[in-house]
């Protein structure tokens, strides 16, 4: 298992379409991921899940993974949070 800290820097944070969006990108990976805010843990490849956590712009969110490609998985899940569009 392996795990890091992200700032959501998306102005309207991780909301409906992003949300769908992340979850549709999680969905091309084997390992498990998660996503960990307020010691609430969603499975990010789970809309319900995601959105359920609030991810507004600002919030720290901790990014976990389990699995064989877990450090490969991370760094993209990892650059794709800090990179997401409005």
């Amino acid at each position: 298992m392996v795990e890091q800290k992200v700032r959501i820097l998306n102005k309207v944070g991780i909301h409906a379409a992003a949300s769908a969006q992340f979850v549709a990108f999680t969905h091309q990976f084997r390992d498990e991921i998660y996503l960990v805010k307020d010691n609430q843990t969603a499975n990010a490849k789970s809309l319900l899940n995601l959105l359920m956590l609030g991810l507004d712009c600002g919030s720290e969110v901790l990014v976990r993974v389990e699995g064989p490609t877990e450090e490969k998985t991370l760094k993209r899940v990892l650059f794709y949070i800090e990179n997401m569009d409005d």
